[in-house]
């Protein structure tokens, strides 16, 4: 299934985010590692992979081996126990820093953006993705009362408060690996660096993003 007309990328843009916002502790918490020096270790390539396709490529979400995955996985009492421990050991870990890290989108899509980073084939197609990516950062950024804004990708704005659960580095990836390749998804979302007339840009509407958040919520294990 291809989406023909334009507004259905955008529906699409925004069905993906509220997915994994909704399930992003399912994905990250699996990672947890350690409790005297907790982080979020390198998530391994192969989920990465599925991740960047589910944001980026141009099946429906519910359509992708990430969501198929998951919801499966979601069932896995195995699973779920790992996911538990991640949340218990983040807790602790707040517990004993009087912190308030959580499991966060801005997390995942960093580690998505330090994969797409690590791509050494197809520099320009590379660049329209990472515009994506930002795409959903910004989305990633608004806030309901009016607290907008409009850069991408910004560590020291967007995520002050869990820089401790963010490692420095990038992602090792052979010439082979493209990746997601080009397509009208990324064309689409991915043009507003190089449009002359930037005022075309196809960034999300202010009443689009207020219409995401809105239907936003919390799960927790």
């Amino acid at each position: 299934m291809n989406f023909k007309k334009k507004l259905d990328f955008r529906l699409e843009l925004m069905a993906r985010y509220t997915y994994l916002y909704n399930n992003v502790g399912y994905i990250l918490a699996y990672y947890m590692r350690k409790l005297d020096n907790i982080f979020l270790d390198k998530i391994d390539t192969r989920s990465l992979r599925v991740i960047e396709e589910f944001l980026l490529g141009m099946k429906p979400y519910y359509e992708t081996e990430l969501y198929i995955e998951l919801e499966e996985l979601k069932n896995n009492q195995d699973f779920l126990k790992i996911v538990k421990k991640g949340y218990q050991l983040l807790e602790e870990k707040n517990k004993l820093e009087n912190g308030n890290y959580t499991f966060n989108m801005y997390t995942l899509l960093v580690n998505v953006r330090n994969f797409i980073l690590g791509e050494r084939v197809d520099l320009n197609n590379k660049e329209l993705k990472l515009e994506v990516i930002d795409e959903y950062l910004r989305l990633n950024s608004y806030k309901l009362k009016g607290r907008i804004k409009s850069i991408g990708f910004d560590n020291s704005i967007f995520n002050e408060e869990n820089k401790d659960l963010l490692s420095n580095y990038s992602y090792s990836r052979s010439d082979s690996d493209f990746g997601v390749i080009n397509n009208a998804f990324i064309n689409y979302f991915g043009n507003t660096k190089f449009s002359v007339d930037k005022t075309n840009a196809n960034f999300l509407s202010n009443r689009e993003k207020e219409k995401v958040y809105k239907f936003l919520r919390k799960e927790r294990i």
